[in-house]
């Protein structure tokens, strides 16, 4: 099965990165423009929300001790963040792009509950990278530039490098949950 979900982790990043970049630098230009303060604000909260979705139910389920960590963490913190995104005084308004991401995200989610074991722990700590890496760029390219808000724009630029050391904690727990020993460090005998 591991066979399989790579090409399809592939193609849900062309499907979201169409949905966050465009085909040439004038659509890419029209695109970004489109953006309102609302609807990066939809945007980000979907993302945050995608985070929480994509590692609650896997709290309990993941057999790497420090992947299990890393998802309660990362409930913790995007949780947070969620809270401090829906408190700002702006109605977020739904978009093509926080609908593509959100579909991604439960796609993602129930690929994932269908595993366990050693595929789980992998697919899980390639599915937080696959995210971490799109929400980067994401800020970087369509989020913080489109932000006119103060207030947004200072929690989309407070976020940023809190989601760059979620990659690279992520990133990190690939190589050691990738290899060939990777359920070492589990419960032993879950």
């Amino acid at each position: 099965m591991r066979r399989s979900l790579t090409p399809l982790l592939l193609a849900a990043l062309v499907t979201l990165a169409a949905c966050t970049t465009s085909r040439s630098g004038a659509d890419t230009a029209r695109a970004n423009a489109a953006l309102d303060d609302a609807e990066v604000l939809h945007v980000f909260i979907t993302a945050n929300r995608g985070e929480v979705m994509s590692n609650q139910p896997f709290v309990d389920e993941l057999q790497h001790d420090e992947a299990q960590a890393f998802a309660r963490e990362m409930v913790a913190v995007h949780s947070t963040v969620l809270g401090r995104a829906e408190a700002l005084r702006l109605a977020p308004r739904n978009n093509p792009i926080s609908e593509g991401m959100n579909r991604m995200v439960q796609e993602r989610v129930r690929q994932l509950e269908r595993m366990d074991g050693a595929e789980l722990d992998r697919a899980y700590v390639e599915t937080q990278v696959m995210l971490h890496q799109q929400t980067l760029e994401t800020l970087d390219r369509m989020l913080i530039p489109n932000a006119r808000n103060g207030e947004l724009r200072a929690l989309l630029v407070q976020s940023r490098p809190e989601v760059q050391r979620h990659l690279e904690h992520a990133q990190q727990l690939q190589r050691q949950v990738g290899g060939h020993d990777a359920g070492h460090g589990g419960h032993g005998g879950q």
